[in-house]
């Protein structure tokens, strides 16, 4: 397969993003400071760095000044075109870090978390015990639809507590 590469919206002849999910200069000719030199730069993939929310970032330069920019929407943004509205660029597999244009798409936040959830990412779905140590197992779980319509589980065990202190209140209230 070989790599497809594309002008960034707005960064024409500075640089370029492939479909394979990297990003690079352009080969460019510069006036140095002193006005006379001219050097030519660019030309090399740029390396990028991950943000603590786990998506890779990458700094274009331009006039002196870096501006970093989410790879992944440069990516698609190249490729695809701008976000409509309402959407959100999707990746796929949830691997924040492949940007690759085949794992990429625009979507609504509601398919994304779907996607989580079925790969596994989602923090929900990796829950093995409810908040207060009950294990979320065949016996102990339930399920319910929630007013937007998804499944929900619940725990059994809190279930039933919360039923049996609902049921002393109550006993309690028509005592006094």
């Amino acid at each position: 397969m070989t790599e497809r590469w594309l002008p960034i919206a707005g960064w024409e002849g500075f640089y370029s993003a492939s479909d394979l999910g990297r990003i690079r200069s352009e080969v460019r000719q510069i006036r140095m400071g002193n006005g006379n030199s001219i050097h030519t730069v660019g030309g090399v993939i740029l390396t990028p760095w991950m943000s603590r929310t786990g998506y890779l970032l990458v700094a274009l330069a331009r006039g002196g000044k870096k501006t970093p920019k989410l790879v992944h929407r440069l990516v698609i943004e190249t490729f695809i075109g701008p976000c409509p509205d309402g959407m959100e660029c999707c990746h796929r597999d949830s691997d924040k870090s492949n940007n690759r244009l085949e794992n990429l798409r625009w979507d609504t936040r509601s398919e994304n978390q779907i996607d989580r959830i079925e790969n596994g990412d989602h923090h929900q779905v990796n829950k093995t015990h409810c908040p207060y140590g009950h294990p979320y197992d065949e016996a102990n779980t339930y399920f319910r639809k929630t007013a937007s319509g998804r499944p929900q589980r619940g725990c059994r065990a809190c279930r039933s507590r919360q039923a049996a202190e609902c049921k002393a209140r109550k006993a309690k209230t028509v005592a006094t």
